[in-house]
């Protein structure tokens, strides 16, 4: 793993030194857990079907502690040289954007929804979450505090380090100092877990993403349909073009029909070169959605026209036979 760092440093004109201080930008906040314990849940009505979102400009404005004890526990990771982003910050930002609406609208005029909570991460784009679930406890002789705290990967949802228990009790603290000696008391285990798990992500140079290709019904042709000079499926040419770009040399393809692909485990580069007018090259973050507009712009070398949605940050739906 170290000489793929070093490789990584020397193409970026950094010293290893410094790519081994690179750290990931995390966001501390509830676990949806304790949001649907608390009341801070709605319905929301996802093209037909209901998803739950996690109400979190209300919880921070109604519950005084949450602030305080998110506060409290982004100064743990801040003091480790963590870069955060502040999920009130966030939430304030996406209100007096305009240009940040949930309803997404084509130009054949259906619709797509788009989940807030989609919304938030793409905002943001924190690469770790670090959930919190606790519930103060008092049964008259002390106060103390049951926790589960998990790190969980923003891209892929899934968890790198938790832990659960039960914290010591003490009457003589607030809920908030108890809240953040429970998290100050394994902070050693996450900081090397969370570090572990990113510094793999720079070593190998790439980032796992799913990607869906689905079909319109007013298009005409279909995933099934023939293209290019040589007469070839188009869930074949998708799947060729995945392949020769993703760095591990193809996706997990899960499903294929006339009407939609599903690819899993899509390993994205970090970079891309992005050329400017000018001439001049320079390196970017490659993410999901720049990824997806990558192979919607190959599509369009067969008169396909189709449109990037994005799902919150590791996952990206192309609507062919729209825009």
């Amino acid at each position: 793993m170290k000489n793929k760092i070093l490789l990584l440093a020397v193409f970026l004109g950094i010293s290893y030194a410094g790519i081994a201080q690179i750290k990931p930008t995390l966001m501390v906040m509830p676990a949806n857990a304790w949001m649907s314990a608390n009341g801070y849940t709605q319905e929301f009505n996802n093209q037909g079907t209901i998803d739950v979102i996690y109400l979190y400009d209300k919880a921070l404005r109604e519950d005084r502690d949450l602030k305080k004890i998110i506060n409290k526990i982004s100064g743990l990771w801040a003091e480790r040289g963590f870069p955060l982003e502040d999920l009130e910050a966030v939430l304030a930002e996406i209100k007096e954007d305009a240009a940040e609406d949930n309803m997404r609208t084509m130009k054949d005029g259906s619709e797509i929804a788009k989940n807030p909570v989609d919304v938030l991460f793409e905002k943001a784009s924190p690469d770790i979450k670090f959930m919190l679930d606790f519930d103060f406890v008092d049964d008259g002789f002390d106060k103390r505090c049951d926790f589960n705290i998990t790190a969980i990967d923003a891209y892929t949802n899934s968890p790198i380090a938790d832990k659960q228990g039960t914290g010591n009790g003490d009457f003589s603290r607030t809920e908030v100092e108890l809240a953040r000696e429970m998290v100050f008391a394994h902070m050693d285990g996450f900081v090397s877990q969370v570090t572990a798990h990113f510094q793999k992500i720079i070593a190998c140079q790439c980032r796992e993403v799913r990607i869906d290709i689905k079909n319109t019904d007013g298009w005409g042709e279909d995933l099934e349909s023939e293209f290019g000079e040589d007469d070839e499926e188009l869930n074949v040419l998708i799947e060729d073009w995945l392949s020769e770009n993703t760095t591990d040399g193809g996706p997990n393809i899960r499903m294929v029909s006339e009407n939609k692909m599903t690819c899993k485990r899509v390993m994205i580069p970090l970079f891309y070169q992005k050329v400017y007018k000018s001439g001049k090259v320079k390196e970017k973050k490659m993410d999901t959605k720049k990824f997806a507009q990558q192979l919607q712009k190959y599509l369009k070398e067969f008169d396909i026209t189709s449109k990037v949605v994005t799902k919150g940050l590791g996952r990206a739906d192309i609507i062919l036979g729209t825009k």
